[in-house]
């Protein structure tokens, strides 16, 4: 087993057929973001890269975790999560 599995959305190593599509579309997808988000976008980017820069919220070792311990990875993140909100 390997030790380490990579993250499933890795925006570095993008197919190369995919990025030459993305780069065919016809709309901006910045402002299509906004649509669909609203106008928390930036706070929700702001958080969302605030968690992926704490190691408590990495899932990478989660396969091989007992099920005791993904609880206790759980109960750590929620505690996490209460601090951050003070």
């Amino acid at each position: 087993m390997p030790p380490f599995l990579p993250p499933l959305a890795d925006p570095t190593n993008v197919n190369p057929s995919l990025a030459a599509e993305r780069a065919l579309v016809s709309f901006n997808v910045e402002s299509l973001s906004q649509f669909l988000h609203g106008a928390d976008l930036h706070k929700k980017r702001s958080i969302r890269a605030l968690l992926e820069q704490d190691p408590v919220f990495s899932n990478a070792d989660k396969p091989f975790l007992s099920r005791e311990r993904q609880y206790v990875r759980s109960l750590e993140k929620f505690a996490k999560l209460v601090d951050l909100r003070k």
